[in-house]
């Protein structure tokens, strides 16, 4: 009896020892799968944190590069402004007025040379006109159509036609004297008569000589007074030439420099006298002048914009992490402005190389925003969690 109570006791506790080693597997096994799932919990939950600040990508620098004033200052650092919305007012009164000299002077500088070719226009109208009065002169003297020669020729005609009327009176009174039917006294007369004529004769035909003499002289003045005319307006056209060439060039250069002038306020920033905004949405990054400034040339910027649609963040990751990064990862954005809210995002570009940053080696990253948010703006800081 003893003996079966003892195998009895013995069995029993074999089969507690199989059902306690049983119980044990059992719990292994349980524990191992719990932490199993917890690993994979902590996998899937797991994500890259990184900090960082928002930067702006697209910066425009306004320069004003023609004398000015500033006349006011509508805007404060910092500011959003929308397209189209005033700036700075300007005062450049003076400089348009120097455009509308240049081109005063330009009008008078045609006007110039305008009154030069005018000039060579009456030269070549002289010069024809003395042709013509040449080819008449010449004309009338070969042709014999001279009026104060002919007017000497008519009056030789009549003396001599008298002459040889005294002559054949002369003939008929010295054969009537012969046969007693004249006198000497009526010879004498006629002799007196005939030495009268034919000094009349000689003196018409030496102031003829003489006329002709002066008409071939005034034919050669007129020659040299054309040939002078024609060398004038020859210097004239030379002279001409060479303005006309330095007049073109003059105002080619002259509406070239007014189209420089003109096109240094002809920007999409200025409209009238007011410098505006010709980004759609931006940000008054820096004020360069005060109201009463000069501006010009060489006065550097006069406002500094960032474009709010350009806004990134530069992210600073870990080395020891940057290989759970990629391009294209979704991140969460939480701003330093407002920790309570969480904005989407994605990796768009990672530095191929690692900088110090306090301390500690990162790598730079540039995360994009889905949307744009007042909690993101130029030199805010946030946190970045990356999937």
């Amino acid at each position: 009896m003893e003996g079966e109570d003892f195998v009895s006791i013995r069995i029993g506790a074999i089969v507690l020892g199989i059902g306690a080693l049983s119980l044990l597997a059992g719990c292994s096994k349980e524990v191992k799968a719990d932490a199993k799932m917890e690993e994979q919990v902590v996998k899937e939950d797991m994500k890259v944190e990184a900090w960082g600040e928002v930067e702006g990508t697209i910066i425009k620098e306004i320069y004003v590069d023609f004398p000015a004033t500033v006349e006011a200052i509508k805007v404060k650092e910092g500011q959003i402004v929308k397209k189209g919305e005033e700036l700075v007012l300007l005062n450049y009164e003076p400089y348009k007025q120097s455009i509308l000299l240049k081109e005063k002077e330009g009008t008078l500088e045609s006007i110039t040379a305008e009154a030069k070719l005018t000039e060579a226009t009456g030269q070549v109208k002289n010069i024809t006109a003395l042709n013509e009065e040449l080819s008449l002169l010449e004309k009338r003297l070969t042709d014999g159509q001279d009026p104060e020669i002919l007017s000497i020729e008519s009056e030789l005609t009549t003396i001599r036609q008298q002459l040889e009327d005294l002559e054949e009176d002369y003939k008929v009174q010295t054969a009537l004297l012969e046969v007693g039917g004249s006198s000497s006294k009526i010879i004498k007369g006629i002799e007196t008569q005939k030495t009268t004529l034919q000094t009349q004769i000689d003196t018409l035909e030496a102031k003829k000589s003489t006329l002709v003499k002066e008409k071939t002289l005034e034919l050669e003045k007129l020659k040299a007074e054309i040939a002078n005319a024609k060398d004038g307006l020859s210097t004239t056209e030379k002279g001409n030439n060479a303005m006309v060439q330095t007049s073109a060039l003059k105002d080619e250069i002259g509406n070239l420099e007014i189209s420089m002038m003109r096109d240094k306020f002809q920007k999409s920033y200025i409209k009238d006298n007011a410098i505006i905004t010709d980004i759609e949405s931006a940000i008054i990054s820096k004020i360069n002048v005060v109201e009463g400034s000069r501006v010009g040339e060489q006065s550097g910027s006069v406002l500094r914009l960032i474009d709010q649609n350009s806004l990134k963040i530069t992210a600073h990751v870990p080395e020891e992490f940057i290989k759970s990064v990629a391009i294209g990862s979704e991140v969460e954005i939480v701003p330093y402005a407002d920790k309570t809210i969480s904005l989407p995002g994605k990796v768009t570009a990672i530095a191929g190389e690692a900088v110090k940053e306090n301390g500690e080696t990162v790598i730079n990253i540039e995360v994009t925003p889905d949307e744009v948010s007042p909690y993101l703006q130029a030199g805010y800081g946030v946190d970045v969690f990356i999937e």
